[in-house]
């Protein structure tokens, strides 16, 4: 989830790749009225459940276009949903189908410490004396920018604009860390999704529930996460810790049913035939970290996660390659 660490920079002045770009309504009078906080739970809907007015907005203005993933939000200021469409827009619309934002997804980015507004640390060492920041990132979410911070106790993310005012703090639920192994954004709700947003262990589906419980009974689960997957999906993974041996990831669609483990191994055990099928995609490939991601499908077969550079120098990728290094899709 995380692209890029601010540090000896200005974050404050940074851009990001989200732009709010509302279609023409046909009523350039309505205004909307729900004020978003990063704090607002969410809660997963199916498409079929849409109000008629938000279901009928995202057929006039992206008739092409399929919900992929949608979200409820409840606040004081009304109800809105949080809309993941086939063709990559993000939209969040009031449940009368008024705008609120529209936009391509953003990625967290990491915000050295340092870098913090002196505000910021101040409000910790005041209401927080005895803990540390433990991590720090620039979250976007449908557009609204917060600082959202970590802090060593794992209980609770503190949430804060740009300029470094409190907005609200948000406690964590089951603790542990948030980050799975990909770019995902949960916490950025309809943005797809990573970053400590995504479902607890209380609202697992029943049946992912279940498999857990009947397939790794005494292990601990961690803070399940949302992950973005191959053609704009969205799947759940859930870590399970192991105080003796390696921790498992487990994974799931959004209907609670069983897809895959994962287990990280170094890049060094990865086959033969995969590390050199990536030859014939990514002739000039590095790999971008130490361990790559084995994964074991349901039905027995072998895929990979692997972080590479496809030339020396260039950004890292995501790649999952099948049993032979064949590329099944970029993440």
């Amino acid at each position: 989830m995380v692209t890029a660490l601010l540090s000896g920079c200005n974050f404050l002045t940074m851009g990001d790749d989200f732009s709010v770009n509302p279609p023409n309504t046909g009523n350039p009078s309505t205004t909307p009225t729900f004020v978003f906080s990063p704090c607002i739970s969410s809660d997963d809907v199916g498409a079929a459940s849409l109000p008629t007015a938000v279901a009928a907005y995202v057929a006039a203005q992206y008739p092409g276009a399929s919900v992929l993933q949608a979200e409820r939000y409840d606040a004081p200021s009304g109800t809105a949903y949080g809309l993941r469409l086939s063709d990559g827009t993000h939209l969040l619309v009031q449940s009368n189908g008024t705008l609120v934002a529209s936009g391509t997804y953003t990625n967290d980015v990491d915000v050295a410490i340092a870098n913090l507004p002196q505000s910021v640390r101040d409000y910790i060492a005041v209401n927080y004396p005895q803990l540390a920041i433990l991590r720090a990132e620039l979250e976007t979410e449908y557009g609204f920018r917060h600082l959202e911070l970590y802090l060593s106790d794992d209980t609770v993310e503190l949430y804060f604009t740009p300029e470094g005012v409190f907005v609200c703090a948000d406690p964590r639920h089951g603790g542990g860390n948030d980050d799975g192994p990909g770019d995902d954004n949960g916490g950025n709700g309809g943005n797809g999704g990573g970053n400590g947003g995504g479902t607890t262990s209380t609202t697992l589906p029943p049946n992912a529930l279940a498999y857990l419980q009947a397939n790794y009974p005494g292990y601990a689960i961690q803070v399940p996460d949302r992950e973005d997957w191959c053609g704009n999906s969205i799947i759940i993974e859930v870590e399970l810790e192991v105080h003796q041996g390696e921790d498992i990831h487990v994974y799931f669609d959004l209907a609670g049913n069983f897809l895959f483990t994962g287990m990280e191994r170094p890049t060094a055990a990865l086959p033969t035939a995969v590390s050199a099928g990536l030859r014939n995609s990514y002739p000039n490939y590095v790999f971008g970290e130490a361990e790559a991601e084995h994964l074991t499908l349901a039905d027995g077969s072998l895929q990979y996660v692997i972080k590479i550079r496809p030339t020396p120098g260039s950004g890292k990728i995501r790649v999952l390659a099948d049993a032979n290094g064949g590329v099944v899709c970029v993440l």
